[in-house]
């Protein structure tokens, strides 16, 4: 329980905040209390108890009466008080707006109804307190003017019903007339109503001022002198009320915005909840995250859709099926051809269907008759090996033609079934080695001690299979005679027990799953190397490797979770909670996967893509610490970086292909014109190249030059013109070149030398920093210097604003951890973005509105830039947030970022509208009703995925 400080005296109205609380809770509430006295509001809160002689609950509610707002502390001991139940009543008895903060997890079932049904701000030891405090004050500062309004009407309202209901403590004049516009604007919404009391004590005071006015109205003329006056008054009046109306609309739409801004940060925080804590709520954790970013596009909504992202698959499409009878006696499945183009499931009505996928179409359908399994199948989906209870068999769906196949030596034929190319040779993999088949004839032509496949020419090539070896999981390699890996093998548990340790090979054998208990490890089977070890929430039914060894797949019981892991690093991907899963499948190249349950009418494929990440290149070569290592054209068609150490490559942004390779020893740096498909390059001792890519009907087929520049010297940073027509380097002093012709244009002097350099767009100013902390903005035209700023520390990077009116920099151990942004003529500081650590890179998006910073702490931020009326940058508001480091180019609409480091270049989608899209796209369902009343109040309902149907209750 908890009274208001001072609870002897009568409550005074203006108070901002009543807090009713646990006393077990009093430690959360000192906290709370300071914070808000920080932040310069008033709050009533009961440390030491009311004396004996006081009215007890008198004077608690008096102080509820009092305040503004009441805030209920939600917590198991204050749900379950007395005294916090009959606080709770009087609030809801006087319309008071009541905002619960959670302190502690409480059982929902055990909360009051009147709290219950609002909105929770999450105060939890796991939440961000001083941001829980933001939103608690913002949701203080909504609609402020009527809530004080109500508490002034309430309090006079208690003191004339304490008087005997008596008219001199009734409301006259301005206060009647302001009382009845209230009482007007009340009426008129749902969330903002009166009392009964208050509505009475309105309606009395109306009276009482009818009958003083009655008494007075004797006096006509002097009547008609008050009438012309009140006209005059009421001209002025209503110029008063129009200015009036319209501050009051500003202060409104603003208040609309603040809680716009605080329910996005509620629900952003509850989906991040969802992601790490609750798994099984990964689907409303999506939902939630469109709904907090479409409410307020803020950096919490922007980190929850990527968690998201991250755990949620992307679907493909969904191929029609037939489900299983729950007393079927075979398992329904799905079995990729070799290639991956073809699939072939094993469907409820006892039926085998071929798909063809690239062109999703069933090319066949073929009646399985007795039990059997499906052991291959051909890549053009011509045959099919079926394993029957004692026998191997090629069957041919186009006739119904099937070639049993005999092997030799007594081999049991329970193993799988490859098919080469062509599909006239086969492999079958039995537990005493593999037997190869012709076809043609259905005879076999040899056998293999070992595991053997083909290879792409159709040539066989051995291998060896792994195993677990007296109970010890890492023996794993031994001859393919000695044990087959599919039995399961005894293993000495932690206690010394032997319990049963289940093994798994990937269809091209190798790679092998091994899991017990909840603990699955995966291994490349050549090598004996560890790929990853991950531990599931639930013991494991079933685990998988691709036959790439990137990914595992890892069923939990039936019905709870399926979840896919990415390999060397160990890295989530995906989430199921789908009940109906019950296989997982992947294609031979892990590019996809697809999902099988027993009693659902579609076999589901997904695509094995990483969340807002869009493409990602491997380079063996070092990348460095340079910020120009790779470069982006405007439109995210392509990319410029480091092929090898003896050429560039330019590599399409989606899917990360080779376009053209441009032969260049050692290439350190980059840049792209924005116009006209002109490349830079840098080589470390090969000089400055400049290239002109060519296109055949729109696509990029090659490139001409190069133009070589006669450059001596080292050379440490190049900036092109927007135009591609001028390039700047930067060594001991500035040269200008025309990039058509490679002709030194002009040489700038620069005594102190640059180790980095920004120009702007036109290419008539450039910027250069160096060791000595200086950074000097020089004109091009004449050469002369406009502009010298100190700086903290050794210049790391530069960014000029197309126009040059603002510089961008960044410094090494500058720990002040701030990218600063600069008026170019004045030569002040106009604002800045804080890292956590010093930061390595900055440079503005192309139109001047936002900055990229990266930092040495591997996180890479897009900041939005505030400006003032007059157009001038005046703060920095961070939008979106990735864990990488090396941020190094960006496209001209903001959506792409390039990002280099650790031996990979990496595309990024930054736009939360194509996240929103993404998230959309793996969705299952709409909120229900019931869930949007609980997380988005009385909000409108809509559906958070227009495309999908509303989820029934």
């Amino acid at each position: 329980m908890s009274a208001a400080v001072n609870l002897g005296k009568q409550a005074a109205p203006g108070d901002d905040v009543f807090i009713s609380y646990s006393r077990k809770d009093e430690e959360f509430v000192r906290r709370l209390d300071d914070e808000l006295k920080r932040r310069g509001r008033q709050a009533w809160v009961d440390w030491e108890g009311i004396r004996p002689t006081e009215e007890f609950m008198e004077a608690i509610f008096g102080a509820i009466e009092g305040a503004d707002t009441f805030v209920f502390v939600l917590s198991p001991d204050s749900v379950v008080s007395k005294i916090c139940e009959r606080e709770i009543a009087h609030a809801a008895l006087h319309n008071k707006r009541i905002i619960p903060l959670v302190a502690r997890e409480v059982d929902a079932a055990l909360v009051p109804e009147a709290i219950a049904k609002l909105n929770w701000i999450f105060g939890r030891e796991s939440d961000d307190f001083e941001q829980s405090v933001d939103t608690l004050v913002t949701a203080l500062d909504t609609d402020l003017e009527w809530v004080h309004s109500h508490t002034r009407l309430l309090t006079r309202a208690v003191e004339w019903e304490a008087k005997g209901k008596n008219n001199s403590f009734v409301l006259r004049g301005d206060d009647l007339r302001e009382a009845e516009r209230w009482l007007t604007e009340a009426g008129a919404d749902k969330e903002r109503q009166p009392t009964a009391l208050q509505t009475e004590y309105i309606i009395a005071s109306r009276k009482a001022a009818a009958r003083r006015q009655r008494s007075t109205l004797g006096a006509v003329s002097f009547g008609a002198v008050v009438a012309v006056v009140l006209a005059v008054i009421a001209l002025f009046a209503r110029q008063e009320a129009v200015k009036q109306r319209d501050i009051a609309k500003e202060r409104q739409e603003e208040a609309e915005r603040q809680s716009r801004i605080a329910l996005s940060r509620q629900l952003a925080a509850q989906a991040q909840a969802m992601v790490s804590q609750q798994p099984k709520l990964m689907g409303r954790a999506g939902l939630l995250a469109i709904e907090a970013a479409q409410l307020y596009p803020s950096l919490d909504a922007d980190q929850a859709l990527r968690s998201v992202l991250a755990v949620l698959p992307q679907p493909h499409f969904s191929l029609p099926s037939k489900p299983a009878a729950q007393n079927a006696d075979f398992s329904r499945d799905a079995v990729f051809s070799t290639d991956g183009d073809s699939l072939v499931i094993v469907d409820g009505d006892r039926m085998l269907r071929g798909w063809n996928l690239p062109k999703r179409r069933q090319e066949w359908e073929m009646p399985l008759g007795e039990k059997a399994e499906v052991a291959g199948v051909s890549p053009n989906l011509s045959q099919v090996a079926l394993r029957r209870e004692d026998s191997l068999v090629i069957c041919r769906p186009e006739d119904g033609r099937e070639t049993p196949l005999k092997l030799s030596n007594g081999s049991d034929a329970h193993g799988e079934v490859a098919f080469n190319r062509d599909g006239s040779s086969c492999i079958v993999r039995t537990s005493n080695g593999s037997h190869i088949f012709n076809l043609t004839t259905g005879k076999e032509v040899s056998e293999v001690n070992g595991w053997a496949t083909f290879d792409p020419k159709g040539g066989v090539v051995k291998g060896q299979v792994a195993r677990i070896e007296n109970g010890q999981i890492p023996a794993l390699i031994a001859d393919f005679k000695n044990s087959y890996p599919d039995r399961a093998a005894a293993w000495a548990g932690e206690e010394g027990g032997q319990n049963e340790t289940n093994t798994a090979l990937s269809s091209n054998e190798q790679y092998l799953a091994v899991w017990h208990g909840q603990t699955v490890r995966a291994y490349e089977i050549a090598t004996r190397r560890l790929l990853g070890a991950v531990t599931n929430d639930q013991d494991v039914i079933e685990a998988e490797v691709d036959d790439r060894g990137r990914f595992l797949v890892v069923l939990g019981e039936r019905g709870v979770q399926t979840r896919i892991w990415k390999l060397s690093p160990v890295q989530e991907f995906a989430r199921f909670t789908d009940s109906t899963v019950n296989r997982v499948r992947f294609s031979p190249d892990g590019s996809c996967f697809a999902t099988i349950g027993s009693w659902v009418e579609s076999v589901r494929l997904w695509l094995t893509l990483g969340g807002e990440e869009v493409t990602t290149i491997k380079t063996k070569v070092d990348l460095g610490t340079r910020s120009d290592v790779c470069a982006l054209d405007s439109n995210g068609e392509y990319l410029l970086m480091p092929g090898s150490q003896n050429e560039a490559a330019v590599r399409a942004v989606k899917g990360g292909r080779k376009l053209v390779a441009l032969p260049h020893r050692g290439v350190l740096g980059f840049a792209i014109s924005h116009h006209d498909d002109r490349l830079v390059t840098l080589g470390g001792d090969d000089g400055i190249r400049i290239w002109q890519l060519q296109r055949t009907g729109g696509k990029i087929t090659g490139a001409s030059g190069p133009v070589a520049l006669k450059e001596s010297g080292e050379i440490n940073g190049i900036c092109l013109s927007e135009d591609g027509t001028r390039l700047f380097t930067a060594g001991e002093e500035i040269h200008l070149w025309n990039t058509a012709s490679g002709e030194l244009i002009a040489r700038i002097p620069n005594q102190f030398g640059a180790d980095t350099i920004a120009c702007s767009a036109d290419g008539t100013l450039v910027a250069v920093g160096n060791r000595t902390s200086q950074i000097r903005i020089i004109s091009v035209q004449d050469k002369k210097l406009i502009r010298e700023l100190d700086h903290p520390q050794h210049v790391s990077s530069l960014s000029l604003t197309a126009d040059g009116r603002y510089l961008a920099t960044s410094a090494w151990r500058d720990f002040g951890y701030q990218a600063r942004v600069w008026d170019v003529a004045t030569g002040q500081q106009v604002t800045a973005a804080t890292h956590d650590r010093e930061v390595s890179r900055v440079f503005f998006s192309p139109d001047g509105r936002s900055i990229v910073t990266t930092a040495v702490d591997n996180t890479s931020r897009l900041w939005s830039l505030d400006f003032s009326p007059d157009g001038k940058p005046v703060g920095t508001t961070e939008v979106a947030r990735i864990q990488t480091s090396g941020a190094t180019s960006m496209t001209d609409d903001g959506r792409y970022l390039a990002t280099a480091s650790d031996g990979a270049v990496r595309i990024w989608d930054l736009k939360q509208e194509d996240l929103i899209a993404q998230v959309q796209a793996r969705s299952f369902r709409n909120l229900t009703r019931s869930e949007w009343k609980t997380y988005l109040g009385q909000m409108p309902y809509r559906k958070t995925c227009p495309e999908l149907p509303e989820e029934p209750e």
